[in-house]
């Protein structure tokens, strides 16, 4: 066990990992030599060492020890370390470079709050695709058919370009996840609208800029059938900007 821990645990932590006692798996073992190494606290850290956090990716052990030494700063219950531990399972699948740097219990328990909202919203969306694609049916694929129209990028030339290398394009929202998380990060209602592009009654677009490396996001589109825009709006609901109707 030792020859093996030498590879994933600091000098101090293989010296705990092999002198645990008490009745521990073995990665709960190692997962408490770990908490040991955040705390002084023997009861916090087997409490620990009993969550979600001792049946992760050992791939992952990285980004788990910096969730072990958040907890160990931010004592809460085994029960809700659990809870947020799905929901920062999730996030570090969706982004690898997600981090704990600057976050408090309080926000976590916000963020989770709404990712699971998301969820929700997401299982709606998903029910009525299956009520459109026939009872008892499974709805093909993630996405639904949306417009013809094609995504399209523009380029300002370098004169009217507001920084090095500045890029525009347009892509159309198809999938339940898109919706939400353009309603999320929007703050407007734009998720509603699925059934009606579900329906083929109107189709999402999304504007972004992209410049020095990062994405902004302009504003929501909504188009009808004949491809009209007949609702445009930016963050918080906002109606577009002179310049940007250009």
């Amino acid at each position: 066990y030792k020859a093996g821990a030498n590879a994933w645990l600091s000098r101090k932590e293989v010296h705990c990992f092999v002198n645990v006692v008490g009745d521990f798996t073995f990665e709960e073992a190692f997962w408490l030599a770990i908490a040991r190494s955040c705390t002084d606290d023997p009861g916090l850290a087997t409490r620990l060492a009993r969550t979600k956090i001792a049946r992760t990716p050992r791939g992952e052990i990285a980004f788990w020890r910096e969730v072990a030494r958040f907890f160990c700063g931010h004592p809460t219950s085994r029960e809700e370390i659990d809870d947020l531990c799905d929901y920062l399972g999730a996030m570090h699948r969706r982004d690898r470079a997600y981090s704990l740097k600057g976050r408090t219990l309080v926000s976590l328990r916000r963020q989770m709050v709404e990712w699971h909202r998301d969820i929700a919203a997401i299982e709606r969306i998903e029910a009525l695709r299956r009520r459109a694609a026939g009872k008892g049916q499974q709805a093909q694929g993630p996405a639904w058919d949306g417009s013809r129209l094609e995504d399209w990028d523009w380029e300002p030339s370098a004169k009217e370009a507001k920084a090095h290398g500045e890029r525009f394009f347009v892509r159309q929202l198809r999938t339940a996840e898109d919706l939400v998380a353009e309603s999320r990060a929007m703050h407007h209602c734009v998720s509603l609208y699925a059934a009606k592009c579900i329906a083929g009654n109107a189709s999402i677009w999304v504007l972004r800029r992209k410049a020095l490396g990062k994405i902004e996001r302009l504003l929501t589109i909504e188009l009808d059938p004949q491809n009209r825009a007949v609702q445009v709006r930016g963050f918080g609901n906002r109606l577009a900007t002179a310049e940007e109707r250009k």
